[in-house]
């Protein structure tokens, strides 16, 4: 003879509420924390992207300068228009007087500079870069 045990109803109901409501916040705790997650890989992304388009333009005006600077003097100031990134790269050129440390000026000295003017957010931004150029003047004999 087999005696049936039976726990009272109200038992059981409360258990089960208590193993829905562990379900529940486990869940929410996953897709709080899987939020978390994701809106910090779209930053990441966002920024890399930013990071990687401000070296393509740092590339840019390296090349400008050095392109310029192999350029005879009087064609040094140019620009140039890159469409795939959107950045307008322009040269200028311009003559320095400086002297020594004995007093005597130094001829030959040029600051070239390049700017790269692009659209970032609602207006333009641009970025500049300069080095000085040693270009003496060939005599004619």
């Amino acid at each position: 003879m087999w005696i049936k045990c039976q726990r009272p109803s109200a038992g059981k109901g409360y258990s089960d509420a208590y193993l829905l409501l562990d379900v529940v916040l486990a869940v929410t705790v996953f897709a709080i924390a899987m939020t978390g997650i994701v809106a910090a890989i779209n930053r990441i992304t966002e920024t890399s992207s930013l990071y990687a388009r401000d070296m393509q333009v740092q590339y840019g005006m390296d090349a400008m300068l050095v392109e310029a600077r192999h350029r005879p003097l009087e064609t040094m100031d140019f620009e140039r228009n890159d469409s795939h990134l959107g950045v307008l790269y322009r040269t200028e050129v311009e003559a320095l007087s400086e002297v020594s440390g004995e007093g005597e000026a130094l001829e030959g000295l040029y600051r070239l500079k390049v700017s790269a003017t692009f659209e970032h957010g609602e207006g333009d931004e641009t970025d500049t870069a300069e080095v000085i150029v040693y270009r003496p003047e060939e005599s004619e004999e």
